[in-house]
C-alpha cells in the first residue's frame, strides 16, 4: 500500500475517531518518508488526538526541523502561525505546558493565518488557560474562536465548549442564558422536520408504546453511564421502547446497554444531517440527549428536530438554548422555585424526587473504610474533581478551613499535577489564597480513582460547579460531601444529592456555613467515622440508587409530555367540538368578594397555561371588596381577560351561565375563584376529555373538596411547596380516571358543543350548590360519561363566595351556609329521586338502579318498612334478643322486618349483604347480644329521621368530637347505655337529652339506624373494630348528620362480653389515615369554637 493511499486511509479514521487504526496508518505514512506538509501534519494530529505521547514528541521534533530558525534553512521556509500552533498542540500533549503557551502566543501573531487555524488556536488556547485554572480567559479565548470558524468547521463544537466553560465561572444567569440563545442562533438556517399529530396518533393507538430514544457519545465506561443505566436497563418494556444513538468506541459498558434496548445504533463516521435521518426514520416519539454542550454531542442533531418531543437534561446542567428542545429534566432540589424556568428556553421536566439514579461502576474491591482520621490522627480534606473547578474563591475557603484545623491535610488528584508547570502555577495560586502547598498531598489523575477516598475523611465540593459522579462516588465509598448551594440549576447538584439522601446539615447555604460545616465535622470524629461506617447504606437505600422507582416516575413524566403534545397540537377535526375558536378553552370564573383569592387563581392560570391557548372570562357578581375596580384596570392591560360586571348578586348557576354564553372557545372549564391550578392541569384534563368522545365532562382532585375528590398532600404551606407537590402529582396515568356518577363544579371541563347541546346550569339552585350535581344527573342523561382525572390536581381553598373568614362572621355565615345546602339537597332529591349514597356508586350500577326503577319513573326504599340487620353466630343469644324487639311499638301503618346474616366475614360485609337484601328505607343494624328496652323507641327513631332528612346515621351512645388517637370512648361521650363489660349489669350515663337528638362525630356500633342506604366500607375493615365509626364518617362526606338519639335514661342493654382486641391497633390506624383530613377538620372547628 504506497503512503497516500495509507494517508486517505488514516483521514477517514480520524473522521471516525476510531484512534488504533489511524495511529497504525500513520505509522505507516511516517515509515514510507514524508515530504508533504499537509502529509506530515495530517500525522502529526492523529498523533496528539490519539494521545500517543512518545509518538507525538518525535513526529514533532522531526516536523519542527523543516522549518527555518536562526542560521538553519529549512525545506518549509521560516515557521508560521500553523506550525506554531502545532507545535503547540504538541508540547500540549506531552506535558510541556509552558512551551504550549508560548506557542500558542506565536501562533495568534500571524496575521495571515487562515481563519480556521486562527480559530483552531484560540480554542487550543482556552483548553490550556481552563486547565490552569483561568476559566474566565479561557471563555473569552473560546467565544473569540467562533469569530474564525463556520459551521463546517467546528463552530458548532467551539461555541458550546463556550457555554460549558461559563458554567465554571461565576457568571449571571441572565448572561448565561443570552449566550445560549446564540447557540440556537447557529442553526437559524436548519430545516427541521415537521410531524403530522394526526399520524402520530393513529401510529400511537397501532402500537400502544412510546418509542424513546437516547442519543449520547458516552454510552460506554463514561461518568454519564453511571446515570444512564436505569434508562437503559430498568426501563418497562410493556410501554416503552428504546432505541440508542451513539458514535463512541464501544467497549463492555456500551455491549451491557447494547443487550438491554430495543435498538441500538451506532452512528459513527455520519454527518449531522444524516444523523438527524436516522433519527427521523426510527419514528421515536421522544428524543433525549444525554451529553448537552458536552464534547462531541449530537445537539446539531436536534437542531433538525428529528423526533416530536426533545429532551435535554441528563450529562449537562444548563439550557441548551436550542428552541427545539422542549423540556429539561431537573428536581425540585436542582430548581425550587417556578421562576427558575426562565433560565431555560426549554420547560422543566421536574422529577419529585432526585433527576439522578445512580449506578455503582466499581469492583467489589473497592469498600468503604474507616475514617483515616482515626488511623493517622488528622483529618484528610480532600476533592477528587476536575481541578478546573477549583477557582480562586474556592481556594480560599479551603484555606481558612485548612487554618480552623491545624493539623488537617488536603488530598488533590489532578492530571494538572503530573505536568511541572501546572503544578508550579497551583502552587503559586495556593499560596495567594493562604494554602501553604506542605499541607497538600498532590496525586496524578489515574482512571481506577476510587482507592483514594479510603485516604479521605472528608469530601470538599467545589463551587459554583459542584460534583456529580465524583459527589456520588464519594458518597458510595463512605465519605461524607460538604457542598455549597448555588443559584442556579448547575450550582445546585451537590444539594440535590444530599438532600435525597437525608443530609441537609452537610448543605451549606453561605461561604461561611461551608466553613463551618467542615470544621464541625472535623472535630468530631465519632460522627465522622458514623459517616464512613453507613453512607454506602444510606445511598443504596435512598432515591438516587432505586432505578425502579426512578423510572416509574421519570416514565410517567415521558407519558405525560407525550400525551400533553398529542393533546395540544390536536388538529381541529379531532377536536369533537362544535363552534369557537380553534384549540382554545374559555376559562369562567365567577367572583364574589374573592379579590385575593382571584389574583392567585389568575396568575396561576397565566403560569400554567400556554399562551394564546385560552381566554378568561370573569363574572363580577357585584363584588364590594375591591374586586370590580381590580378587574377594570386588569382587563384594560390584558389580552386574556375578559369580565362581566353585573349590577347584583345574581347567584353561582346565573352567572357561571352568562360566562357559558360569553365563551369563544372549542372547550369550556368552570373554575372556582378560590382555586390555584398547577402545571400540566389543562393538558391532562384535556387529555381525560378527548380520550373518548362519549365522555362529557372531567373535574380533577383537590385538597378541600366534597364527593370523595379530595387526596392527601404533602403538607405544603406556600406556592413552591404547592408547585413541588402538584409537579410530582400531575403525570397523565389513565388508570386513575375514573367513571363517576358526579363531579364537582370547583373545576369542571366540557366540550363546547355539549354545553350547546345541554344548555347551561339550572338557575333554580340560586344562589349557589348543588348545581353541579343537577348538571351531572343531565350529562348521565344524556348518555356521556363524567370522569375523574385523579392523576390531575390543583390547590382549592373552598367555598369563598360563600363562607366569610373573619371570626366575626364564622359562625352566622357557617350557618346560612349550611341550610342553603340542605335545601337544594332536598331540592336535588325531589327533582331526580336518586339514593344518596349515588356518588359512590359506579356508573355501570347507577344506570342499572335508574333502569330498575319502579313503573312511575321513581326508585325509592319503602318508607313504611323497618328492618333489624344483625349479624349472627349465637342463635341462642339472638333470639332473646329478638324478642325484645318484637315487644317494641310500631308505627302507625309502618311494618318490621328482621334480617339474620350468617358466617360474616367482618361486619362490614354482613352489614352490607343485609342492607342490600332489604328495600326498607329504615335499618337497624344492632349486635346479637343487644335489647331494645325502650319501648317508643320505633317511634322516637322514626320521628327523628322524618323530621330532619339532614339526619343519617342515629345511634344511643357516641361521642361529641373525635379525639386524634381514634378512641371515641376516652372524648366526650353523649347518650347512656345498660352495659354488663365489668361483669354486672350497670349504668353508664353521660350527657344526655330527653327531648331533641344531640349531633355527635360517631356513635358507638351496639346500635346502629340509618334513613339513607350507604355503602359499608369492605374495602378497608374487613374485621369487628372501627366499621361503626367509619360509616358516620362515610355519612358525612355526603353531608349527612350523625346523631345520638333523644332519651332521659338508657334505650338498651347490652350484654357484652369483653372485646377480642385482634387487629385492633391496624383498624384504628387504616381509619385514622382514611378520614384523617375530616378529623382535623373537626379538631380545628373545636379550636375555634
Amino acid at each position: 500500500m504506497d503512503h497516500i493511499t495509507s494517508y486517505n486511509q488514516m483521514v477517514q479514521m480520524m473522521k471516525l475517531r476510531r484512534w488504533p487504526e489511524a495511529v497504525q496508518l500513520a505509522d505507516e505514512v511516517w515509515k514510507d518518508g514524508i515530504s508533504r506538509r499537509d502529509v506530515y501534519e495530517g500525522v502529526l494530529s492523529v498523533y496528539i488526538e490519539s494521545g500517543a505521547t512518545k509518538r507525538v514528541k518525535r513526529a514533532a521534533q522531526e516536523y519542527a526541523r523543516h522549518f527555518s530558525k536562526g542560521g538553519y534553512v529549512g525545506d518549509w521556509g521560516a515557521l508560521d502561525g500553523v506550525a506554531w500552533f502545532f507545535l503547540g498542540r504538541a508540547a500540549y500533549t506531552t506535558g510541556d505546558w509552558q512551551k504550549a503557551k508560548e506557542y500558542f502566543a506565536a501562533a495568534g501573531k500571524d496575521a495571515s493565518m487562515p481563519a480556521w487555524y486562527k480559530g483552531a488556536v484560540y480554542s487550543s488556547d482556552a483548553l490550556l488557560h481552563s486547565q490552569l485554572g483561568a476559566e474566565e480567559a479561557s471563555a473569552r479565548l473560546y467565544l473569540e474562536a467562533c469569530r474564525y470558524k463556520d459551521l463546517a468547521h467546528g463552530l458548532a463544537s467551539t461555541y458550546s465548549n463556550y457555554l460549558f466553560q461559563l458554567n465554571y465561572t461565576f457568571d449571571s444567569p441572565e448572561h448565561m442564558l443570552e449566550a445560549a440563545k446564540g447557540y440556537d442562533a447557529l442553526f437559524s438556517g436548519s430545516n427541521p422536520y415537521r410531524f403530522s399529530v394526526t399520524a402520530l396518533r393513529r401510529r400511537y393507538a397501532e402500537r400502544w408504546k412510546i418509542r424513546i430514544g437516547y442519543i449520547s457519545p458516552d454510552l460506554r465506561s463514561h461518568v454519564v453511564a453511571s446515570f444512564s443505566y436505569a434508562f437503559l436497563c430498568c426501563y418497562d418494556k410493556k410501554r416503552f421502547e428504546v432505541y440508542c444513538y451513539t458514535d463512541c468506541i464501544e467497549d463492555d459498558v456500551s455491549h451491557t446497554f447494547a443487550n438491554h434496548v430495543d435498538q441500538w445504533r451506532n452512528v459513527r463516521g455520519l454527518s449531522d444531517p444524516q444523523i438527524a435521518e436516522v433519527v427521523y426514520k426510527d419514528e421515536l416519539d421522544i428524543l433525549v440527549d444525554l451529553a448537552g454542550h458536552t464534547a462531541w454531542n449530537f445537539l446539531p442533531v436536534l437542531a433538525f428536530r428529528p423526533a416530536p418531543v426533545q429532551v435535554s437534561g441528563i450529562g449537562y446542567f444548563a439550557t441548551t438554548g436550542l428552541s427545539t428542545v422542549d423540556y429539561f429534566l431537573a428536581d425540585h432540589y436542582t430548581d425550587p422555585e417556578a421562576s427558575d424556568n426562565r433560565w431555560f428556553v426549554e420547560r422543566l421536566l421536574k422529577l419529585p424526587q432526585s433527576y439522578f439514579c445512580y449506578h455503582w461502576h466499581g469492583s467489589p474491591s473497592d469498600q468503604p473504610a474507616d475514617a483515616p482520621c482515626l488511623r493517622r490522627g488528622y483529618v484528610t480534606f480532600g476533592s477528587l474533581n476536575n481541578f478546573a473547578k477549583v477557582n480562586d474563591q474556592v481556594l480560599a475557603v479551603w484555606a481558612e478551613i485548612l487554618r480552623r484545623v491545624p493539623q488537617s491535610r488536603l488530598y488533590l488528584k489532578a492530571t494538572l499535577f503530573a505536568h511541572p508547570y501546572g503544578r508550579r502555577i497551583t502552587e503559586k495560586r495556593m499560596i495567594a489564597q493562604g494554602i501553604d502547598p506542605r499541607r497538600v498531598i498532590f496525586a496524578a489523575h489515574e482512571k481506577a480513582y476510587l482507592h483514594a477516598y479510603h485516604d479521605i475523611d472528608i469530601a470538599l465540593d467545589p463551587f459554583p460547579y459542584p460534583g456529580g459522579g465524583t459527589t456520588c462516588d464519594a458518597l458510595y465509598m463512605g465519605v461524607p460531601v460538604v457542598t455549597l448551594v448555588g443559584k442556579r440549576h448547575g450550582a445546585r447538584f451537590g444539594y440535590s444529592l444530599l438532600m435525597n439522601l437525608g443530609l441537609a446539615e452537610l448543605c451549606a447555604s453561605t461561604q461561611e456555613a461551608y466553613i463551618e460545616i467542615a470544621v464541625a465535622l472535623a472535630n468530631d470524629t465519632e460522627r465522622l467515622h458514623a459517616y464512613h461506617q453507613n453512607l454506602r447504606a444510606m445511598m443504596q437505600r435512598s432515591p438516587m440508587m432505586q432505578p425502579e422507582t426512578y423510572m416509574s416516575a421519570l416514565e410517567r413524566a415521558y407519558t405525560d409530555i407525550w400525551q400533553n403534545y398529542l393533546a395540544t397540537k390536536m388538529p381541529r377535526e379531532e377536536l369533537l367540538t362544535g363552534k369557537g375558536s380553534d384549540k382554545l378553552t374559555s376559562i369562567v370564573i365567577l367572583s364574589y368578594n374573592t379579590k385575593d383569592y382571584l389574583r392567585h387563581c389568575i396568575a396561576s392560570i397565566r403560569r400554567y397555561t400556554a399562551p394564546g391557548s385560552y381566554e378568561m372570562i370573569i363574572i363580577d357578581n357585584a363584588s364590594t371588596d375591591g374586586s370590580a375596580e381590580w378587574l377594570r384596570e386588569e382587563q384594560a392591560r390584558s389580552m386574556d381577560l375578559r369580565v362581566v360586571f353585573n349590577r347584583e348578586n345574581v347567584g353561582f348557576p346565573k352567572g357561571c351561565n352568562q360566562g357559558m354564553a360569553a365563551a369563544k372557545g372549542t372547550e369550556i372549564l368552570l373554575l372556582n375563584s378560590d382555586t390555584i391550578v398547577t402545571p400540566r392541569y389543562l393538558e391532562q384534563m384535556r387529555t381525560a376529555l378527548y380520550a373518548d368522545e362519549h365522555n362529557g365532562a372531567v373535574s380533577c382532585a383537590a385538597n378541600h373538596i366534597s364527593n370523595f375528590q379530595q387526596v392527601e398532600t404533602d403538607g405544603y404551606t406556600d406556592l413552591a411547596g404547592l408547585e413541588r407537590f402538584a409537579e410530582g402529582y400531575n403525570h397523565t396515568d389513565p388508570s386513575k380516571w375514573e367513571r363517576r356518577t358526579m363531579l364537582v363544579g370547583f373545576c369542571f371541563l366540557l366540550r363546547r358543543s355539549t354545553y350547546e347541546q345541554l344548555g347551561g346550569f339550572d338557575e333554580t339552585f340560586s344562589p349557589g350548590n348543588f348545581e353541579d350535581a343537577d348538571y351531572s344527573m343531565r350529562l348521565l342523561q344524556a348518555g356521556y360519561r363524567l370522569i375523574y382525572a385523579g392523576d390531575t390536581f390543583i390547590h382549592h381553598f373552598g367555598s369563598a363566595s360563600f363562607a366569610k373568614r373573619n371570626k366575626e362572621k364564622t359562625i352566622k355565615e357557617t350557618y346560612k351556609y349550611e341550610s342553603l345546602l340542605m335545601r337544594n339537597r332536598r331540592k336535588f332529591l325531589a327533582k331526580w329521586d336518586v339514593p344518596w349514597y349515588f356518588r359512590r356508586m359506579s356508573e355501570q350500577d347507577f344506570r342499572q338502579m335508574q333502569a330498575a326503577k319502579h313503573p312511575d319513573g321513581h326508585w325509592q326504599l319503602d318508607e313504611n318498612k323497618i328492618c333489624f340487620i344483625t349479624c349472627v353466630n349465637d342463635p341462642v343469644q339472638y333470639d332473646e334478643a329478638l324478642a325484645s324487639w318484637k315487644r317494641l311499638r310500631v308505627p302507625p301503618g309502618m311494618t318490621v322486618e328482621s334480617l339474620v346474616v350468617g358466617e360474616a366475614a367482618s361486619m362490614t360485609e354482613g352489614y352490607q349483604q343485609g342492607m342490600e337484601r332489604s328495600d326498607a328505607k329504615y335499618k337497624i343494624y344492632l349486635h346479637q347480644d343487644v335489647w331494645i328496652t325502650d319501648e317508643e323507641f320505633l317511634i322516637t327513631l322514626v320521628r327523628e329521621f322524618r323530621q330532619h332528612q339532614e339526619y343519617g346515621l342515629a345511634g344511643v351512645v357516641g361521642v361529641r368530637r373525635m379525639l386524634g388517637n381514634g378512641i371515641w370512648w376516652e372524648g366526650e361521650k353523649l347518650g347512656s347505655i345498660r352495659d354488663q363489660l365489668t361483669g354486672e349489669l350497670r349504668d353508664y350515663r353521660y350527657q344526655v337529652d330527653p327531648v331533641h337528638s344531640q349531633q355527635a362525630a360517631a356513635v358507638d356500633g351496639l346500635l346502629l339506624a340509618t334513613q339513607y342506604d350507604v355503602p359499608w366500607r369492605t374495602d378497608l375493615f374487613a374485621g369487628w373494630h372501627f366499621y361503626d365509626l367509619s360509616q358516620a364518617y362515610e355519612f358525612r362526606r355526603l353531608g349527612f348528620q350523625t346523631v345520638v338519639l333523644p332519651q332521659s335514661g338508657p334505650l338498651c342493654t347490652h350484654y357484652s362480653v369483653k372485646p377480642s382486641v385482634e387487629g385492633f391497633e391496624e383498624d384504628r390506624r387504616r381509619f385514622l389515615r382514611e378520614y384523617a383530613a375530616e378529623i382535623r377538620e373537626e379538631t380545628a372547628q373545636a379550636g375555634r369554637r
